[in-house]
């Protein structure tokens, strides 16, 4: 007992040796304790959280950051397909990548209620400006983040959101075209412009921003928390425990919020990008909305105003606050004409960015110009999205991949008339087609959708309105390739490395496919097999059930699934299906599962083989 007794002493005596002799060296301890035991303002409650929610949220983006570079190739060959491969590949990959994509939204949310929430405080005041000061750079640092990581995709949206950045960058008189030149790394974005916002990504704009939070942080512990400007009656409490208890609840509610997002609302990829394809119409992100919105009330020749001189002006204003309101009151009565201007800017960025919101077409969301277009091909437009051609159908990356992509349809050389066929009868144009008739539509709405779905990657939008043979009927000139990387089209990418598979289309319906066979009765294999209740959570989870009809539920495009399991077909052939359709089922168009993995394509397929046997 005495020896144990003796290790014990020992031990604790061992910990208050290097715990001493750390303090010693650091004064961590001593620090900490002076901060946690550091008297609050009184009034101080939950609009005070913000600050440290906003720092949370940033060490989870450096932290989600750091994950995705680990598999992230910054070259236009292997971008987009690094992206595809992280969220479809990588354990939580889509997870990781969602929390990242939503945080950059929720930390520019928080860092306007914070900034908002001292302007109104007056906390920029006198001794404080220098905390101002350094704040609004470090708003300016997350808006570089928010700009230069929106390439990094290498799709369609960000490749052509970005062409409009660096055009921007343009504008600015004398240094324009330099700081342009700078960007893209030449005369337009390419392979440069995405190795330069990689590297301003993951090297420059952490730096400075860990430097100016450094920064901010010692002023706040400096000249303390400001408070309300109103001083009020009570005893002042420490920062912990009760604040403390505030910022952890605001804090694990925002994480909770960003990874509901990320596991239930998915982040989607659009199609490749592709700089020959001028016709794709970007749309800005949200928060930069307001300025795309104010844009559109500017006369032409006079867009400098909204991308340089009204935001510079604010910004800079921003930044010398504390030095145009020089009066020592911070008190609202006091502070009528600064409150008024503020209050008047935030109601007009508010209502521009919801105006924006509101304005923007689903031509857009497909990321179709059709600003120019008749209004046929507009009227057409509406009916594709109310007719649910995009539950099968995609245009520049959104929709399904059951059907062709129709992104390029209007370079394809069909006539008017043949669409309208195709569209009324989809066999007797495109034989084997599973496509349903859209012959209820009636001939006016058909004709519409003929001509929206003819206006389909043609420079301009301008929609035929004509009818001619399919056969003296050129396709129209491709536009101009942009300079930029050649090998961001699909034909000339090269192989990938066999960790990153490519994302792959599904196959199209070819005019001359067969019609699908009927299958001969396989007979049963005792191997491979699955579970057959995870593989309907499968099918439901992959979108089976948009083309297949299961006991009365579900879509017509495909085979009728009730009785799958009685057609005598092995576990194996069902594999074999999943992962390459036409090699079971000759002029299928159903597209390859391969991605789900050995694991789930055998759950998938003993649950196929359950349906219906007895």
């Amino acid at each position: 007992m005495a020896t144990t007794k003796d290790q014990q002493e020992e031990k604790v005596s061992l910990r208050q040796t290097i715990a001493q002799w750390l303090e010693e060296r650091t004064g961590a301890s001593h620090f900490v304790k002076e901060n946690l035991d550091e008297p609050m303002p009184v009034g101080v409650g939950w609009l005070y959280t913000l600050g440290s929610c906003l720092l949370t949220v940033l060490i989870v983006q450096v932290i989600t950051g750091i994950i995705l570079a680990l598999y992230y190739a910054p070259t236009p060959d292997h971008a987009y397909d690094s992206v595809y491969y992280i969220t479809q590949h990588v354990l939580l990959g889509g997870i990781v990548r969602g929390i990242h994509h939503y945080g950059a939204s929720v930390i520019i949310i928080i860092m306007g209620l914070h900034v908002l929430r001292s302007f109104y405080t007056g906390a920029y005041k006198r001794p404080r400006e220098l905390t101002w000061m350094i704040g609004v750079l470090i708003m300016a640092v997350i808006f570089g983040f928010a700009f230069t990581g929106y390439l990094l995709p290498w799709d369609m949206k960000a490749y052509w959101a970005t062409v409009v950045g660096t055009n921007i960058a343009g504008t600015v008189p004398i240094i324009g075209k330099y700081l342009k030149h700078a960007l893209d790394g030449g005369t337009s974005v390419g392979a440069l412009t995405l190795t330069r916002f990689y590297a301003i990504h993951v090297l420059v704009l952490p730096a400075l921003l860990i430097a100016l939070t450094a920064a901010h942080l010692y002023m706040v512990r400096h000249h303390h928390i400001a408070g309300p400007p109103t001083v009020r009656d009570g005893q002042r409490k420490p920062f912990y425990p009760d604040q403390v208890a505030k910022d952890a609840v605001v804090a694990l509610l925002t994480i909770g919020i960003l990874v509901g997002l990320a596991a239930f609302v998915k982040v989607k990829l659009a199609a490749v990008a592709d700089p020959a394809n001028a016709t794709f119409r970007p749309t800005p992100e949200w928060y930069y909305m307001s300025l795309y919105q104010f844009l559109k009330y500017l006369p032409s020749g006079y867009e400098i105003i909204g991308t340089l001189i009204v935001p510079g002006v604010i910004g800079l204003a921003l930044f010398l606050l504390p030095w145009l309101d020089r009066g020592p009151s911070r008190m609202p009565k006091d502070r009528p004409v600064v409150l008024a201007i503020g209050t008047v800017i935030v109601i007009a960025v508010g209502v521009l960015t919801y105006l924006g919101m509101t304005s923007i077409s689903p031509a857009a969301q497909h990321g179709v110009a059709l600003a120019n277009a008749s209004p046929l091909a507009q009227k057409g437009e509406q009916l594709y999205n109310t007719s649910g051609c995009s539950s099968c159908h995609m245009i520049n990356g959104q929709g399904a991949t059951v059907g062709p992509d129709l992104s390029n349809e209007g370079k394809k050389g069909r006539s008017l008339q043949w669409q309208i066929q195709h569209l009324m009868n989809p066999p007797s144009v495109s034989p084997g087609s599973i496509m349903p008739s859209f012959q209820k539509l009636g001939s006016g709405n058909i004709k519409a959708l003929a001509t929206f779905v003819n206006s389909l990657g043609v420079k301009g939008s301008a929609a035929p309105t004509t009818s001619t043979p399919a056969a003296s009927t050129a396709p129209p000139a491709a536009p101009a390739p942009v300079p930029a990387v050649k090998s961001s089209a699909p034909s000339a990418k090269p192989a990938l490395p066999s960790a990153i598979p490519s994302a792959k289309k599904a196959p199209s319906v070819s005019k001359t496919a067969p019609a699908k066979p009927k299958a001969k009765p396989i007979a049963k294999s005792s191997a491979p097999t699955g579970n057959a209740q995870a593989g309907a959570k499968v099918f439901t989870e992959s979108g089976c059930s948009s083309c297949h009809m299961i006991g009365g539920k579900g879509g017509t495009f495909g085979p009728n699934l009730s009785k799958e399991g009685a057609r005598g077909r092995s576990i194996s052939w069902q594999i074999a299906h999943l992962m390459d359709p036409q090699s079971k089922s000759p002029g299928s168009i159903m597209p390859s599962f391969k991605k789900l993995g050995s694991k789930k394509l055998s759950d998938l397929a003993s649950y196929l083989n359950s349906l219906g046997s007895k």
